[in-house]
């Protein structure tokens, strides 16, 4: 997968600031590596779209997962944490 990184970049004419994909372990592995290697010094962000559809696979308690969207989406810090902490409530009670 760092050669199809490599070529990206050559083919682009440059390395980008941020990558934005799916959550493929090949794909965070090679990121990982062109970083620590100082091949590649960016950023990865993985798509929303996907860990929202991941997680609709994975999670089977429709409450848990809104909760997990809700917080998925919160943009600010104190609002996230405050929704944390609402979820970690929801979760503890029986």
């Amino acid at each position: 997968m760092i050669k199809v990184f490599e070529g990206f970049f050559d083919l682009i004419g440059g390395k980008p600031q941020t990558i934005i994909s799916d959550e493929q372990a090949s794909i965070e592995a090679a990121l990982t590596e062109l970083n620590r290697s100082g091949r590649w010094n960016g950023s990865h962000c993985f798509d929303v779209f996907h860990v929202i559809k991941n997680l609709s696979r994975r999670v089977r308690d429709r409450d848990q997962l809104s909760e997990l969207k809700t917080l998925i989406y919160t943009k600010y810090g104190e609002v996230y944490d405050q929704e944390l902490e609402k979820a970690k409530d929801r979760i503890r009670k029986p």
